[in-house]
């Protein structure tokens, strides 16, 4: 409801790291050049960096500087789970996250490995490593939980107790508890011999058995037969002690195994003890019968005088081993990151290689040089910026990725010479193979002849043996039935005496005639026995004899094999160093390759980002265009408007005009015409006047008509004058409406180029648009491996599953169920057992009640981890680093009334701080820091707030919310 779901796992992608490499070389060079001469050569060398800065350079992201850091609240709940498998109280969270001290995070990792808590985690850590939750058959839990705690608290170097479950037989108390790794196996010799590869070489060589892997090239057949035939050097013994049996391991004699494929039928092999990356064992040559200082009897523990077991911790545990540092070194920062350098664990081959090879070899080395010690080896990682990556691609992150072109391309001008490098050593294994396979040839038959010879070797000394045993047998039957035969004869005499001198008692003549018939028998049976001997001891000599000869023949059949088996040594020297040469250049090549492959997608990723930001500079730009062309276009709107106004204005004065100088030429052609009519009529008036002169009348239209024809003409001046001037204005009004049309014109013409640039800085953004749409799907497209390749190259922190036990002390601790049982246990010793003064101030005693009150804490606790290993952990005796969820997981959580009950507001929890909280910021703040180790966002502030104010029961309301965060994603894993 509330808490941030996240996926619960990423694929698997092995990629070597993506970084630019600080010139390590060049700065000694520079450190050394630097020196004065004067110094000694020891002067000269410059000090070893710490372990987390050659991590920082080895794993540098491919960004160069920059790169972001975890916050401190992913932090502080990440390494917390880490060393002390719980998570922080909401007050340590909030003193952390207050904490303003640069030196804040070294000295919290400094305090978590100092707690009693450090000491559980690790040591459970060790128990599901090295047993994977099998069941206790031999050896209690407590007493294998006590041995690894203790071994723990003291900081035992990995090598010693590796070593001493190596060697360690359980027949004795000091031994009992680390014998329980091929105890609790049933010493069954397939069983250890895979998880003898598994756990300490890194190798799952399980399908090894039958024949080489057809799909890892590195797994072979020779090399499991030889674990093989270490552990099948062991097997179970039972003794009584008191009224139990118990079981122990006892040891044979080393033998050599011969072996086929399946896939190649009748051509043998054999082998003497290996361990992987080293040559067969040179072990001492006994004869039979010779080589065990305590035989094989019942209920005997057998040691031979020569172990396989005791060599092989020797050799693998005393810091020349590559394979058992670099896996060791590989399950601790596997235990620190969620994932080795090499993933899977069990899986480390070149086809499958490191993060960074080289790297990796630099962690075993420096962990073996540092003596093995763990504690030192998982402070320096916390310490890294590795470690301290954040698990989430940020912006800021995401604006860095460009960068790994660069670094792309400075590794592809790498890539040839590494691969010629790697197809040379690959051939010259090759080679080394052939010659060894060659040298084993000739050596297989003489050996199977020496075997011959043994066996019938073996066969004449256990004749001789029974024919001894025989011998001796008859030897003192005789000897005893002389002896007893002759201590009846001398008895005999004085009591007949006896008898003589006491004839009246019957009782003793009785017992002397009885004794002097037996004395008699028994001397009787002498000869027989005797001639027994002689027989026994004749028939010794012969076997004798035999054996001589076959001794001697065994002798020449071991002299015959012996420059053979050394040839074939020496071949598989130069083998084993070939491969490991093999090995090295193709881990580089196959690590650079995968490192190229992902690279590429990094630089495209990162160029297909620099599109998308180019493509929204463009879109950008390309709207700003369009605002601009519509802003000039509608300031160009009055403009046109103007103009329409004046084209219609000039429109209508051209048709007042035009109206006018009609007007003005039909009265001048009324006029003119008036005119000429009254013209023609007063001259015909006159004609007709003069013909009548005198006629008044007549005299009077004429003037009449004259007066008319001249009112006409006058008339007709000012209608021409009327229409002289309506022509002027029309003349003048025609070039107005010309204007005026020609500026409406220019106007339009102008609008029409404002409108076609609107409409192409339209077109032009919604290409644009379209072409960031593109982009945008083609960057998430690439988006979408990149938070893979960068985790598995480091440069994000993984997302961890928390472990069947983690998730126990968790809710434990979030639900202050734990700190409650802390404190009643602290009280309860300060009542039995207080500290004195002198104690308070000395850190031994306040570390060792610590411890103490830690374990009592424990004792009470523990019994709940067995409900939270059925659900969450995978099955007994298989790795259990695999997360998955399932409905009974679910179920559990949702269901388990132990959960539901601690989630109570009680013992200032954080349900109980909910309860008192009267500001709703508050109560989120104490939700979120209680159960998560982070402040929480906005978002979840608002829906806190709003879930509280929906209901009226507040304490139930509390309660709902821790139940939430508990069973919420983000709560099972790291983050």
């Amino acid at each position: 409801m509330i808490a941030r779901l996240r996926s619960a796992a990423r694929a698997a992608f092995h990629m070597e790291r993506g970084m630019m490499v600080r010139p390590v070389a060049a700065v000694l060079c520079v450190a050394f050049l630097c020196v004065p001469v004067t110094k000694s050569l020891a002067d000269d060398v410059p000090p070893t960096p710490p372990l987390h800065d050659i991590i920082n350079s080895e794993l540098a992201p491919p960004s160069g500087p920059g790169w972001p850091q975890a916050s401190d609240a992913e932090f502080l709940r990440r390494i917390s789970l880490d060393l002390n498998g719980m998570p922080p109280s909401a007050d340590e969270s909030r003193a952390f996250l207050n904490d303003a001290d640069p030196a804040k995070r070294e000295k919290l990792i400094d305090r978590l490995l100092a707690s009693p808590l450090y000491a559980r985690h690790m040591a459970t850590t060790l128990d599901v490593m090295l047993m994977e939750r099998r069941p206790n058959t031999h050896v209690p839990q407590d007493e294998w939980q006590a041995w690894l705690l203790k071994s723990v608290r003291d900081n035992k170097p990995w090598n010693v107790l590796a070593r001493e479950l190596m060697t360690a037989d359980g027949d004795s108390p000091e031994s009992r508890a680390a014998a329980r790794f091929c105890l609790d196996r049933n010493a069954e010799p397939h069983v250890v011999t895979r998880d003898l590869g598994r756990i300490f070489f890194g190798r799952d060589m399980q399908c090894n058995q039958c024949h080489d892997s057809p799909i890892v090239s590195d797994f072979l057949q020779r090399d499991y037969h030889g674990l093989l035939a270490i552990a099948s050097a062991s097997y179970l013994v039972k003794k009584k002690v008191g009224d139990k049996e118990v079981t122990f391991l006892a040891e044979r004699s080393p033998t050599d195994l011969s072996f086929e494929s399946v896939f190649d039928k009748g051509n043998t092999h054999r082998t003497v003890a290996r361990i992987p990356g080293m040559p067969s064992f040179t072990e001492p040559v006994l004869n039979p019968g010779e080589d065990y200082a305590i035989a094989p009897a019942d209920g005997v523990r057998s040691v031979p005088k020569f172990s396989r077991r005791m060599m092989m911790a020797e050799l693998a545990t005393n810091g020349s081993n590559r394979a058992f540092n670099e896996n060791i070194a590989n399950r601790l920062w596997a235990m620190m990151l969620g994932r080795g350098l090499v993933h899977p664990l069990d899986m480390m081959h070149p086809d499958n290689p490191a993060a960074s090879p080289k790297l990796l070899k630099q962690l075993g080395e420096r962990f073996a040089s540092s003596g093995f010690d763990m504690k030192q080896f998982l402070r320096e990682i916390a310490l890294s910026d590795v470690y301290q990556r954040p698990f989430d691609l940020s912006d800021d992150a995401v604006n860095h990725l460009p960068a790994a072109k660069l670094v792309h391309q400075s590794l592809v001008t790498e890539q040839d010479k590494i691969e010629v490098l790697a197809r040379d050593a690959a051939s010259q294994s090759s080679d080394a193979d052939n010659t060894f396979s060659a040298a084993e040839v000739a050596m297989i038959p003489v050996a199977a002849e020496t075997d011959a010879v043994r066996t019938q070797l073996v066969d004449a000394q256990k004749k001789v043996d029974d024919a001894q045993k025989a011998l001796n047998d008859a030897t003192a039957t005789f000897n005893s039935r002389k002896t007893f035969a002759e201590t009846l004869q001398q008895a005999v005499e004085p009591l007949n005496l006896a008898s003589a001198a006491l004839p009246e008692n019957s009782e003793l003549a009785a017992t002397a005639k009885a004794l002097a018939e037996r004395s008699q028998k028994s001397m009787a049976e002498v000869p027989a026995l005797e001639k027994a001997v002689a027989e026994k001891t004749a028939a010794v000599a012969p076997l004798n004899e035999a054996l001589l000869t076959t001794r001697a023949a065994f002798d020449g059949a071991r002299q015959k094999l012996q420059p053979l088996l050394e040839t074939v040594r020496n071949e598989e020297a130069k083998v084993v160093a070939a491969r490991a040469a093999m090995q090295e250049a193709q881990f580089a090549a196959t690590s650079a390759k995968s490192r190229l492959l992902a690279l590429e997608r990094i630089a495209a990723a990162g160029e297909k980002k620099i599109a998308v930001d180019s493509t929204v500079e463009q879109t950008a730009s390309y709207e700003a265009s369009v605002l601009a062309a519509n802003k000039e276009m509608t300031e160009y709107m009055p403009v046109v408007a103007a103009r329409t106004t004046d084209m219609q204005t000039a429109e209508q004065a051209m048709t007042s005009a035009t109206a006018a100088v009609s007007t003005a030429q039909e009265q001048v052609s009324r006029y003119r015409n008036a005119s000429v009519t009254l013209d023609e009529a007063a001259t015909a008036l006159k004609k007709a006047q003069a013909a009548l002169p005198g006629d008044e009348a007549m005299v009077s239209s004429v003037n009449t008509l004259l007066a008319k024809s001249n009112a006409a003409k006058e008339s007709l001046k000012a209608s021409e004058a009327s229409l002289v001037s309506a022509s002027q204005m029309s003349s003048a009004a025609t070039g107005q409406m010309k204007a005026a049309q020609t500026a409406l014109a220019e106007a339009n013409v102008e609008l029409k180029r404002r409108q076609d640039l609107v409409t192409q800085s339209n077109a032009a953004l919604m290409q644009a648009r379209e072409s960031l749409s593109t982009a945008r799907a083609s960057y998430e497209s690439a988006m979408e491996t990149i938070p893979t390749d960068l985790s598995a190259n480091f440069a994000l922190s993984q997302l961890k599953p928390l472990t069947p036990e983690q998730m126990c002390w968790t809710v434990f601790k979030v639900t202050t169920v734990y700190d409650r049982y802390v404190a009643t246990e602290a009280a309860e010793l300060e009542k039995t057992a207080p500290l004195t003064d002198e104690q308070k101030n000395d850190a031994a005693a306040l570390a060792a009640r610590a411890a103490e009150i830690e374990q009592r804490v424990y004792d009470k606790l523990k019994g709940n981890i067995a409900s939270y290993v059925q659900i969450y952990g995978g099955a007994p005796g298989q790795p259990q680093n695999d997360f998955y969820a399932s409905p009974d997981q679910a179920l559990f959580t949702s269901n388990g009334s132990a959960i539901n009950s601690w989630v109570v507001p009680a013992g200032d929890n954080a349900a109980e701080r909910i309860v008192k909280a009267t500001d709703p910021r508050v109560a989120a703040e104490e939700l979120y820091l209680g159960l998560l180790t982070r402040q929480p966002s906005e978002q979840e502030v608002a829906e806190v707030t709003a879930f509280l104010a929906a209901r009226q029961d507040r304490s139930k309301a509390a309660q709902e919310l821790a139940w939430g965060l508990v069973s919420s994603a983000e709560f099972r894993f790291n983050k």
